[in-house]
Protein backbone atom coordinates (compact mmCIF):
# COMPACT_ATOMS: atom_id res chain seq x y z
CA UNK A 1 0.00 0.00 0.00
CA UNK A 2 1.72 3.39 -1.08
CA UNK A 3 1.88 5.55 1.90
CA UNK A 4 1.15 9.59 1.87
CA UNK A 5 2.51 12.34 3.96
CA UNK A 6 0.23 15.19 4.00
CA UNK A 7 2.50 18.02 5.43
CA UNK A 8 2.06 21.57 6.61
CA UNK A 9 5.69 22.48 6.22
CA UNK A 10 8.13 24.60 8.65
CA UNK A 11 8.43 28.08 8.83
CA UNK A 12 10.45 30.78 10.44
CA UNK A 13 6.87 32.35 11.23
CA UNK A 14 3.40 31.18 12.28
CA UNK A 15 2.32 31.10 8.53
CA UNK A 16 -1.61 30.02 7.79
CA UNK A 17 -1.17 28.19 4.69
CA UNK A 18 -4.54 27.04 3.63
CA UNK A 19 -7.68 27.16 1.29
CA UNK A 20 -5.16 28.75 -1.20
CA UNK A 21 -4.51 31.55 0.87
CA UNK A 22 -1.46 32.28 2.99
CA UNK A 23 -0.74 34.83 5.63
CA UNK A 24 1.09 35.13 8.70
CA UNK A 25 -1.31 34.45 11.72
CA UNK A 26 -2.58 38.09 13.36
CA UNK A 27 -2.52 36.08 17.03
CA UNK A 28 -1.79 32.74 19.16
CA UNK A 29 -3.90 30.89 16.87
CA UNK A 30 -4.45 28.38 14.11
CA UNK A 31 -6.64 26.07 12.16
CA UNK A 32 -6.20 22.59 10.81
CA UNK A 33 -5.92 23.44 6.92
CA UNK A 34 -8.47 22.68 4.63
CA UNK A 35 -6.68 21.32 1.87
CA UNK A 36 -5.11 18.63 3.46
CA UNK A 37 -8.16 17.42 5.64
CA UNK A 38 -10.34 17.07 2.62
CA UNK A 39 -7.48 14.79 1.11
CA UNK A 40 -7.64 12.80 4.12
CA UNK A 41 -10.87 11.49 3.49
CA UNK A 42 -10.21 10.89 -0.08
CA UNK A 43 -7.72 8.86 0.56
CA UNK A 44 -9.41 6.60 3.59
CA UNK A 45 -8.72 3.00 3.45
CA UNK A 46 -6.78 3.33 -0.18
CA UNK A 47 -3.50 4.37 1.17
CA UNK A 48 -1.35 4.83 3.93
CA UNK A 49 -2.08 8.02 5.24
CA UNK A 50 0.62 10.37 7.98
CA UNK A 51 -0.20 14.01 9.07
CA UNK A 52 2.66 16.33 9.65
CA UNK A 53 1.30 19.67 10.58
CA UNK A 54 5.02 21.30 11.28
CA UNK A 55 3.18 24.77 12.44
CA UNK A 56 0.65 23.34 14.74
CA UNK A 57 3.17 20.95 16.48
CA UNK A 58 5.33 23.33 16.55
CA UNK A 59 8.55 21.33 14.23
CA UNK A 60 11.43 23.01 13.30
CA UNK A 61 13.09 22.03 9.66
CA UNK A 62 15.90 19.41 11.30
CA UNK A 63 12.89 17.48 13.04
CA UNK A 64 10.64 18.18 9.88
CA UNK A 65 13.16 16.34 7.78
CA UNK A 66 13.58 13.67 10.81
CA UNK A 67 10.13 12.47 10.82
CA UNK A 68 9.80 12.33 6.56
CA UNK A 69 12.78 10.37 6.34
CA UNK A 70 11.34 7.95 9.04
CA UNK A 71 8.05 7.63 7.55
CA UNK A 72 9.54 7.10 4.25
CA UNK A 73 6.55 8.54 2.36
CA UNK A 74 5.66 7.62 -1.68
CA UNK A 75 4.39 10.69 -2.16
CA UNK A 76 4.23 14.23 -0.07
CA UNK A 77 1.38 16.54 -0.51
CA UNK A 78 2.46 19.65 0.58
CA UNK A 79 1.19 23.48 1.33
CA UNK A 80 3.14 26.29 0.11
CA UNK A 81 1.94 29.73 0.20
CA UNK A 82 2.80 33.11 -1.45
CA UNK A 83 3.90 34.48 2.65
CA UNK A 84 6.06 31.54 3.22
CA UNK A 85 7.28 30.75 -0.57
CA UNK A 86 10.95 31.12 -0.36
CA UNK A 87 10.93 29.13 2.99
CA UNK A 88 8.92 26.42 1.23
CA UNK A 89 10.36 26.27 -1.76
CA UNK A 90 14.39 26.30 0.19
CA UNK A 91 12.21 23.53 2.68
CA UNK A 92 11.50 21.06 -0.42
CA UNK A 93 14.51 21.48 -2.44
CA UNK A 94 16.52 19.98 0.43
CA UNK A 95 13.69 17.46 1.34
CA UNK A 96 14.05 16.01 -2.01
CA UNK A 97 17.69 15.67 -1.90
CA UNK A 98 17.67 13.40 1.01
CA UNK A 99 14.20 11.99 0.10
CA UNK A 100 13.46 10.82 -3.08
CA UNK A 101 8.80 10.93 -2.23
CA UNK A 102 7.08 12.51 -5.14
CA UNK A 103 6.24 15.70 -4.03
CA UNK A 104 2.32 17.81 -4.62
CA UNK A 105 1.99 21.33 -3.96
CA UNK A 106 -1.28 22.62 -3.04
CA UNK A 107 -1.32 26.61 -2.18
CA UNK A 108 -2.16 30.12 -3.68
CA UNK A 109 0.60 30.79 -5.60
CA UNK A 110 1.10 26.90 -7.12
CA UNK A 111 -2.39 27.78 -8.17
CA UNK A 112 -1.76 31.28 -9.67
CA UNK A 113 1.43 29.63 -11.89
CA UNK A 114 1.30 25.50 -12.23
CA UNK A 115 3.35 25.89 -15.15
CA UNK A 116 5.91 28.25 -14.33
CA UNK A 117 6.75 26.29 -11.41
CA UNK A 118 6.41 22.84 -12.44
CA UNK A 119 9.06 24.16 -15.34
CA UNK A 120 11.29 26.43 -13.01
CA UNK A 121 11.40 23.21 -9.72
CA UNK A 122 12.68 19.99 -11.26
CA UNK A 123 11.86 18.64 -7.73
CA UNK A 124 8.06 19.57 -7.71
CA UNK A 125 6.09 16.52 -9.35
CA UNK A 126 2.33 17.70 -9.24
CA UNK A 127 0.28 21.23 -8.78
CA UNK A 128 -3.52 20.83 -7.77
CA UNK A 129 -5.81 22.91 -8.68
CA UNK A 130 -8.65 21.41 -6.86
CA UNK A 131 -8.34 20.10 -3.49
CA UNK A 132 -11.68 18.76 -3.91
CA UNK A 133 -11.04 16.61 -6.91
CA UNK A 134 -10.44 13.07 -6.60
CA UNK A 135 -8.37 13.09 -10.20
CA UNK A 136 -5.20 13.24 -7.51
CA UNK A 137 -5.86 9.56 -6.38
CA UNK A 138 -5.36 8.58 -10.11
CA UNK A 139 -2.30 10.63 -10.09
CA UNK A 140 -1.09 8.32 -6.77
CA UNK A 141 -1.96 5.13 -9.35
CA UNK A 142 0.13 5.81 -11.84
CA UNK A 143 -1.99 7.98 -14.49
CA UNK A 144 0.52 10.53 -16.51
CA UNK A 145 -1.02 12.10 -19.24
CA UNK A 146 -3.83 15.00 -20.20
CA UNK A 147 -6.76 13.58 -19.45
CA UNK A 148 -5.95 15.09 -15.23
CA UNK A 149 -7.28 18.51 -16.01
CA UNK A 150 -7.74 19.14 -11.90
CA UNK A 151 -4.08 17.83 -11.23
CA UNK A 152 -0.95 19.48 -13.51
CA UNK A 153 2.08 17.42 -13.73
CA UNK A 154 5.14 17.26 -15.42
CA UNK A 155 3.28 15.29 -18.18
CA UNK A 156 1.27 17.94 -19.18
CA UNK A 157 1.94 19.92 -22.13
CA UNK A 158 -1.18 21.95 -22.87
CA UNK A 159 -1.75 24.99 -20.46
CA UNK A 160 -3.45 24.04 -17.12
CA UNK A 161 -7.31 23.81 -17.58
CA UNK A 162 -9.59 23.43 -14.70
CA UNK A 163 -12.89 21.47 -14.87
CA UNK A 164 -15.43 21.97 -12.68
CA UNK A 165 -19.00 21.17 -11.60
CA UNK A 166 -21.41 23.27 -10.07
CA UNK A 167 -21.75 20.51 -7.27
CA UNK A 168 -19.19 18.33 -5.25
CA UNK A 169 -19.01 15.81 -2.63
CA UNK A 170 -16.29 14.43 -1.16
CA UNK A 171 -15.54 11.59 1.06
CA UNK A 172 -15.97 12.17 4.97
CA UNK A 173 -12.39 13.88 6.31
CA UNK A 174 -10.81 12.11 8.89
CA UNK A 175 -10.73 14.42 11.55
CA UNK A 176 -9.02 12.27 13.70
CA UNK A 177 -5.81 12.47 12.43
CA UNK A 178 -5.26 16.46 13.16
CA UNK A 179 -4.44 16.42 16.42
CA UNK A 180 -7.16 19.49 17.48
CA UNK A 181 -6.31 20.48 20.91
CA UNK A 182 -3.12 22.19 18.56
CA UNK A 183 -5.13 24.09 17.16
CA UNK A 184 -6.80 27.36 18.09
CA UNK A 185 -9.42 30.05 17.66
CA UNK A 186 -10.10 33.51 19.39
CA UNK A 187 -13.89 33.64 18.93
CA UNK A 188 -15.09 29.82 19.30
CA UNK A 189 -16.57 29.11 22.36
CA UNK A 190 -15.41 25.04 23.02
CA UNK A 191 -12.42 22.80 22.18
CA UNK A 192 -11.42 21.43 19.99
CA UNK A 193 -13.41 21.78 17.17
CA UNK A 194 -13.57 20.97 13.60
CA UNK A 195 -13.82 22.59 10.08
CA UNK A 196 -16.26 21.74 7.56
CA UNK A 197 -16.91 23.08 4.30
CA UNK A 198 -20.72 23.16 2.84
CA UNK A 199 -19.42 24.71 -0.31
CA UNK A 200 -15.89 25.89 -2.26
CA UNK A 201 -14.57 28.89 -3.32
CA UNK A 202 -17.15 32.02 -3.47
CA UNK A 203 -19.90 33.39 -6.57
CA UNK A 204 -18.71 36.88 -6.11
CA UNK A 205 -15.76 38.35 -7.88
CA UNK A 206 -14.08 40.74 -5.30
CA UNK A 207 -11.02 42.18 -7.34
CA UNK A 208 -8.55 41.85 -4.20
CA UNK A 209 -9.85 38.46 -3.06
CA UNK A 210 -7.77 35.34 -2.91
CA UNK A 211 -11.28 33.46 -4.56
CA UNK A 212 -12.26 36.32 -7.41
CA UNK A 213 -11.40 33.43 -9.54
CA UNK A 214 -12.42 30.44 -8.06
CA UNK A 215 -15.30 28.43 -9.45
CA UNK A 216 -18.38 28.43 -6.70
CA UNK A 217 -20.00 24.77 -6.25
CA UNK A 218 -22.30 23.77 -3.73
CA UNK A 219 -21.52 20.58 -1.31
CA UNK A 220 -24.68 18.03 -1.61
CA UNK A 221 -26.17 17.89 1.87
CA UNK A 222 -26.32 14.18 2.15
CA UNK A 223 -22.37 14.45 2.03
CA UNK A 224 -22.21 17.28 4.68
CA UNK A 225 -24.79 14.90 6.83
CA UNK A 226 -22.13 12.52 6.24
CA UNK A 227 -19.58 14.47 7.86
CA UNK A 228 -21.55 15.68 11.00
CA UNK A 229 -22.68 12.30 12.11
CA UNK A 230 -18.63 11.50 11.77
CA UNK A 231 -17.73 14.80 13.82
CA UNK A 232 -20.51 13.28 16.56
CA UNK A 233 -19.19 10.51 16.99
CA UNK A 234 -15.57 12.13 17.84
CA UNK A 235 -17.27 13.78 20.78
CA UNK A 236 -16.96 17.29 19.07
CA UNK A 237 -19.18 20.39 19.71
CA UNK A 238 -17.34 23.42 17.94
CA UNK A 239 -17.27 23.94 14.34
CA UNK A 240 -16.53 26.67 12.11
CA UNK A 241 -17.73 26.60 8.71
CA UNK A 242 -14.87 27.64 5.83
CA UNK A 243 -17.96 28.65 3.16
CA UNK A 244 -16.08 31.79 2.27
CA UNK A 245 -19.99 33.27 1.62
CA UNK A 246 -22.46 31.22 4.06
CA UNK A 247 -26.04 32.17 3.25
CA UNK A 248 -25.38 33.74 0.02
CA UNK A 249 -26.72 30.35 -1.36
CA UNK A 250 -29.72 31.04 0.94
CA UNK A 251 -31.49 27.32 0.36
CA UNK A 252 -28.62 25.95 0.78
CA UNK A 253 -28.10 27.91 4.39
CA UNK A 254 -31.51 27.24 5.64
CA UNK A 255 -31.11 23.35 4.53
CA UNK A 256 -27.77 23.25 6.47
CA UNK A 257 -29.44 24.99 9.23
CA UNK A 258 -32.39 22.34 9.33
CA UNK A 259 -29.30 19.53 9.32
CA UNK A 260 -28.23 20.27 12.15
CA UNK A 261 -31.71 21.09 13.94
CA UNK A 262 -32.52 17.49 12.99
CA UNK A 263 -28.93 15.83 14.21
CA UNK A 264 -30.74 15.88 18.03
CA UNK A 265 -27.48 17.53 18.94
CA UNK A 266 -26.43 21.85 20.06
CA UNK A 267 -23.77 22.18 18.09
CA UNK A 268 -21.59 25.61 18.64
CA UNK A 269 -20.38 27.15 15.22
CA UNK A 270 -19.83 30.60 13.25
CA UNK A 271 -19.37 31.26 9.86
CA UNK A 272 -17.93 33.81 6.79
CA UNK A 273 -20.82 35.93 5.53
CA UNK A 274 -21.55 38.80 3.47
CA UNK A 275 -23.94 41.80 4.79
CA UNK A 276 -25.77 41.37 1.66
CA UNK A 277 -26.70 37.70 2.75
CA UNK A 278 -27.78 38.58 6.26
CA UNK A 279 -31.44 38.30 7.17
CA UNK A 280 -33.59 38.28 10.44
CA UNK A 281 -35.28 35.16 8.87
CA UNK A 282 -32.08 33.87 8.27
CA UNK A 283 -30.12 34.25 11.17
CA UNK A 284 -32.60 33.41 13.75
CA UNK A 285 -32.73 30.28 11.84
CA UNK A 286 -28.82 30.21 12.55
CA UNK A 287 -28.82 30.80 16.23
CA UNK A 288 -31.71 28.78 17.03
CA UNK A 289 -29.48 25.42 15.64
CA UNK A 290 -26.58 27.26 17.50
CA UNK A 291 -24.65 29.38 15.54
CA UNK A 292 -23.16 32.35 18.10
CA UNK A 293 -20.79 34.31 15.69
CA UNK A 294 -20.60 35.48 11.73
CA UNK A 295 -17.77 37.23 9.77
CA UNK A 296 -18.72 40.30 7.87
CA UNK A 297 -16.26 41.24 4.86
CA UNK A 298 -17.13 45.21 5.75
CA UNK A 299 -13.83 45.74 4.32
CA UNK A 300 -13.71 50.06 4.11
CA UNK A 301 -15.85 53.27 4.28
CA UNK A 302 -16.13 54.00 1.20
CA UNK A 303 -19.07 53.08 -1.30
CA UNK A 304 -16.49 54.60 -3.94
CA UNK A 305 -13.97 51.97 -2.93
CA UNK A 306 -16.35 48.77 -2.64
CA UNK A 307 -17.99 49.82 -6.04
CA UNK A 308 -14.27 49.86 -7.90
CA UNK A 309 -12.99 46.37 -6.43
CA UNK A 310 -16.74 44.82 -7.37
CA UNK A 311 -17.27 43.95 -3.65
CA UNK A 312 -21.37 44.31 -4.38
CA UNK A 313 -22.30 45.80 -1.23
CA UNK A 314 -23.68 49.23 0.10
CA UNK A 315 -22.80 51.02 3.30
CA UNK A 316 -26.65 50.89 3.87
CA UNK A 317 -26.62 46.93 3.98
CA UNK A 318 -23.11 46.71 5.85
CA UNK A 319 -24.85 49.22 9.02
CA UNK A 320 -28.44 46.93 8.03
CA UNK A 321 -26.67 43.50 9.06
CA UNK A 322 -24.98 44.54 12.37
CA UNK A 323 -28.26 45.74 13.76
CA UNK A 324 -29.88 42.63 12.34
CA UNK A 325 -27.00 40.24 14.48
CA UNK A 326 -27.51 42.37 17.39
CA UNK A 327 -30.71 42.03 17.82
CA UNK A 328 -30.72 37.54 16.53
CA UNK A 329 -28.60 38.16 19.62
CA UNK A 330 -25.37 36.83 17.45
CA UNK A 331 -21.37 37.80 17.77
CA UNK A 332 -19.83 39.76 14.85
CA UNK A 333 -16.95 39.45 13.78
CA UNK A 334 -15.76 42.70 11.00
CA UNK A 335 -13.13 42.23 8.69
CA UNK A 336 -11.92 45.56 7.28
CA UNK A 337 -8.58 46.24 4.50
CA UNK A 338 -6.55 49.56 4.95
CA UNK A 339 -4.78 50.70 1.93
CA UNK A 340 -7.27 49.33 -0.95
CA UNK A 341 -6.33 51.42 -4.37
CA UNK A 342 -8.86 54.22 -4.49
CA UNK A 343 -8.14 54.93 -0.40
CA UNK A 344 -6.70 58.45 0.95
CA UNK A 345 -5.54 59.45 4.35
CA UNK A 346 -9.33 61.06 4.87
CA UNK A 347 -11.04 58.05 4.08
CA UNK A 348 -8.80 55.57 5.82
CA UNK A 349 -9.25 57.75 9.27
CA UNK A 350 -13.25 57.25 7.92
CA UNK A 351 -13.10 53.24 7.97
CA UNK A 352 -11.87 53.67 11.97
CA UNK A 353 -15.07 55.47 12.79
CA UNK A 354 -17.44 53.17 10.78
CA UNK A 355 -15.84 50.61 12.29
CA UNK A 356 -16.40 51.87 16.17
CA UNK A 357 -19.91 53.01 14.71
CA UNK A 358 -20.85 49.27 13.78
CA UNK A 359 -19.86 47.90 17.26
CA UNK A 360 -18.80 44.88 16.38
CA UNK A 361 -17.45 42.00 18.75
CA UNK A 362 -14.38 41.64 17.07
CA UNK A 363 -12.55 43.54 14.12
CA UNK A 364 -10.10 42.38 11.77
CA UNK A 365 -7.63 44.89 10.54
CA UNK A 366 -5.73 43.80 7.49
CA UNK A 367 -3.23 45.05 5.09
CA UNK A 368 -4.46 45.34 1.05
CA UNK A 369 -1.64 43.27 -0.68
CA UNK A 370 -2.09 42.24 -3.92
CA UNK A 371 -2.44 38.58 -4.13
CA UNK A 372 -1.66 36.30 -6.90
CA UNK A 373 -4.24 35.86 -9.00
CA UNK A 374 -6.32 38.64 -8.68
CA UNK A 375 -7.61 41.88 -10.84
CA UNK A 376 -5.71 43.81 -8.05
CA UNK A 377 -2.24 42.25 -8.29
CA UNK A 378 -2.37 42.81 -12.02
CA UNK A 379 -3.27 46.46 -11.83
CA UNK A 380 -0.71 47.06 -9.21
CA UNK A 381 2.06 45.03 -11.54
CA UNK A 382 0.12 47.26 -14.70
CA UNK A 383 0.96 50.74 -13.02
CA UNK A 384 4.20 49.52 -11.27
CA UNK A 385 2.92 50.07 -7.57
CA UNK A 386 4.86 46.96 -6.52
CA UNK A 387 8.29 47.58 -4.71
CA UNK A 388 10.71 44.55 -5.49
CA UNK A 389 11.17 41.00 -6.91
CA UNK A 390 9.50 37.75 -5.37
CA UNK A 391 7.23 35.60 -4.80
CA UNK A 392 6.34 36.50 -1.18
CA UNK A 393 2.94 38.32 -0.04
CA UNK A 394 0.50 38.07 2.91
CA UNK A 395 -2.97 38.56 2.56
CA UNK A 396 -3.70 39.58 6.20
CA UNK A 397 -1.17 41.93 8.55
CA UNK A 398 2.19 42.11 7.09
CA UNK A 399 3.79 45.27 5.84
CA UNK A 400 2.10 46.45 2.53
CA UNK A 401 4.77 45.08 -0.87
CA UNK A 402 2.83 48.00 -2.34
CA UNK A 403 2.18 52.44 -2.37
CA UNK A 404 1.06 54.74 -5.31
CA UNK A 405 0.94 58.03 -5.24
CA UNK A 406 -2.18 58.58 -2.75
CA UNK A 407 -1.02 56.28 0.06
CA UNK A 408 2.21 55.50 1.28
CA UNK A 409 3.19 51.85 3.19
CA UNK A 410 4.39 53.65 6.44
CA UNK A 411 0.55 56.30 6.35
CA UNK A 412 -1.24 52.22 5.51
CA UNK A 413 0.90 50.97 8.20
CA UNK A 414 -0.08 52.91 10.78
CA UNK A 415 -3.63 53.46 10.69
CA UNK A 416 -3.66 49.66 11.17
CA UNK A 417 -1.93 50.25 14.16
CA UNK A 418 -4.11 53.06 15.32
CA UNK A 419 -7.33 51.17 14.11
CA UNK A 420 -5.85 48.17 16.43
CA UNK A 421 -5.29 50.51 19.23
CA UNK A 422 -9.22 52.44 19.03
CA UNK A 423 -10.92 49.58 19.09
CA UNK A 424 -9.19 47.02 21.22
CA UNK A 425 -7.65 49.06 23.97
CA UNK A 426 -11.14 50.83 25.21
CA UNK A 427 -12.01 50.20 28.61
CA UNK A 428 -15.54 49.73 28.00
CA UNK A 429 -15.05 46.91 24.95
CA UNK A 430 -12.21 44.77 27.17
CA UNK A 431 -15.33 44.87 30.00
CA UNK A 432 -17.96 43.80 27.49
CA UNK A 433 -15.55 41.10 26.32
CA UNK A 434 -14.54 39.81 29.86
CA UNK A 435 -18.41 40.20 30.86
CA UNK A 436 -19.74 38.04 28.34
CA UNK A 437 -17.33 34.79 28.42
CA UNK A 438 -19.30 31.38 28.91
CA UNK A 439 -16.50 29.21 28.90
CA UNK A 440 -12.93 28.31 30.64
CA UNK A 441 -11.38 28.01 27.30
CA UNK A 442 -13.12 31.41 26.06
CA UNK A 443 -11.62 33.25 28.84
CA UNK A 444 -8.04 31.52 28.60
CA UNK A 445 -7.80 32.34 24.84
CA UNK A 446 -9.18 35.96 25.08
CA UNK A 447 -6.70 36.77 27.94
CA UNK A 448 -3.61 34.98 25.58
CA UNK A 449 -5.07 37.33 22.68
CA UNK A 450 -5.09 40.18 24.36
CA UNK A 451 -1.35 39.76 25.47
CA UNK A 452 -0.49 38.85 21.79
CA UNK A 453 -1.96 42.02 20.33
CA UNK A 454 -0.33 44.26 23.27
CA UNK A 455 3.37 42.95 22.11
CA UNK A 456 2.39 43.47 18.31
CA UNK A 457 1.25 47.26 19.27
CA UNK A 458 4.30 47.66 21.35
CA UNK A 459 7.45 45.92 19.60
CA UNK A 460 5.79 44.98 15.89
CA UNK A 461 7.73 47.68 13.78
CA UNK A 462 6.49 46.45 10.41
Amino acid sequence: MKKILLLNPPGENYFIRDYYCSQVSKGDYYWPPLDLLVLSGLFRDKFEVCVLDALAQRIDKAGAYSFINKINPDFIICLAGAASWEQDIGFLGELKKINRAAVILSGDYPLAYPKEIIEKYPFVDAILLDFTDSEIELFIRGVRNDSLKNIFTRSDTADPELVSRDNFSIAVPQHSLFTSRLYNLPHIYYHPFATIMTDFGCPYHCTFCSYERIKYKMRDMGNIAEEVDYIISLGIRELWLRDQSFGSAKDHAFDFCSLLENKGRKFSWSCEMRVDAVSEELLNKMAACGCHTIMLGVETASQKVLDMHKKGITLEQTKAAFKIAKKAKVRTLAHFIFGLNGENLLSQEKLIDFCLSLEPDFASFNVANPLWNTTFREEATRNKWLLGEGVSVDASCSFPVWENDILKRSDIWSMRKAALQRFYFRPAYVWRQMRDVKTGYQLRTLIKEGAHLTRDLIFKKQ
